[in-house]
């Protein structure tokens, strides 16, 4: 852990600030530890909205299919990403969902050691993003969360994403997260079928989820935080 590295390599007193990713609630006692025998300030921090293109201060993102909209079949559900043997999580949810009979379902995976070959164009993922009444988010490699959160919530767009979720900080911002975590398999299916069949109640928990998202995931907001300690 980067803790006891930097104390290995004696690294400490070169360092005020440490911004970290991922943050999981099991070692928040172990950096509050560090911080108090260290006075290294340990801040979570967050993902950028990595190779879609999405641009950051784009107020235009929410209309981003306003003019060609007609013209996309809606899916119901849909999914793009990496798939290896590392994501167990991802392949054991994507192979049993692969046998489910959702009609219009879209679900598009690649080789994570040669994304280029069968991957979406960024245009296109931001396309089908928008164009999906369910947005699929799996957890990554390490069970941690992937860029395709922010991707999907900065164009606040409805999403069901895996327990791992709620294992991270990032999930406190969300007061009813279990609306939209799935648990295992069987609540997945059955939560896709209820927000198919109930599109008001979809359209109440996507407004939630919205509104904990812009909270704190924007420009002047967290990068005022950032800037602050930097500042000290």
């Amino acid at each position: 852990m980067i803790f006891v590295f930097l104390k290995n390599h004696k690294l400490i007193r070169n360092i005020k600030n440490i911004f970290i990713l991922n943050v999981h609630k099991v070692n928040l006692n172990l950096q509050k530890k560090f911080q108090q025998e260290t006075n290294i300030n340990v801040i979570m921090s967050h993902y950028g909205l990595g190779m879609s293109g999405i641009i950051q201060n784009n107020l235009l993102h929410k209309n981003f299919l306003s003019k060609n909209e007609n013209n996309f079949k809606k899916n119901s559900i849909f999914f793009a990403g990496s798939n290896d043997n590392q994501r167990k999580t991802r392949n054991a949810i994507l192979f049993a969902l692969n046998k489910l009979d959702i009609k219009n379902s879209k679900i598009i995976t690649y080789d994570s050691n040669d994304h280029q070959k069968s991957s979406l164009s960024p245009q296109s993922y931001i396309q089908e993003t928008c164009n999906s009444i369910i947005n699929l988010v799996l957890a990554g490699q390490y069970n941690n969360i992937t860029y395709r959160f922010y991707e999907v919530s900065y164009l606040n767009k409805f999403y069901l994403i895996d327990n791992h979720f709620l294992d991270l900080e990032v999930s406190n911002y969300y007061l009813e997260a279990e609306e939209f975590v799935f648990h295992n398999f069987k609540d997945l299916k059955e939560k896709i079928h209820f927000f198919l069949d109930n599109p008001q109640k979809l359209i109440d928990v996507q407004n939630k989820q919205v509104i904990a998202f812009n909270n704190f995931y924007n420009v002047n907001h967290h990068g005022g935080q950032i800037l602050k300690y930097l500042l000290k």
